[in-house]
């Protein structure tokens, strides 16, 4: 397993086990409530994490390739991925900083796009991603 899959399927079962979690122990009216208003975004959240990841990991072989411009890219990537998932996890125990989140979410994730949009197939897909992730968690 290459360690960019594992990064991913690390990132993924956390919010996967939160979600889990969740969701057998909301049996009250609120925490349905909670988690029906917010599935969509929290799965835009998931999908961004794995495409901010991958989106690193593919500026890392750029960087390594000599083009150090990525390495601002990858770093905000980083960023983004964790705020994502921090966002999904939050949201999906409903969390007193949901509202928040959602909003740090969004703004990372507008920066995130802005920033990978005009890159390779992989940063185009990022930034499609983000740009999901937006519409949905601030919706």
């Amino acid at each position: 397993m290459k360690r960019r899959d594992f990064a991913i399927s690390g990132s993924l079962a956390a919010v996967s086990v939160a979600l889990a979690t969740t969701t057998s122990s909301a049996q009250s009216p609120n925490s349905q409530t909670v988690l029906g208003k917010f599935n969509i975004c929290i799965a835009a959240c998931q999908s961004c994490v794995q495409h901010c990841s991958e989106c690193a990991m593919s500026c890392v072989d750029h960087i390594a390739d000599g083009h150090r411009s990525h390495l601002a890219t990858m770093k905000l990537c980083l960023d983004c991925a964790d705020v994502c998932e921090a966002t999904a996890i939050i949201i999906s125990r409903g969390g007193p900083l949901t509202e928040r989140m959602r909003q740090t979410c969004a703004d990372a994730c507008r920066m995130c796009a802005e920033s990978c949009q005009a890159g390779d197939a992989t940063m185009k897909a990022c930034a499609k991603a983000c740009e999901e992730c937006v519409a949905a968690c601030v919706a």
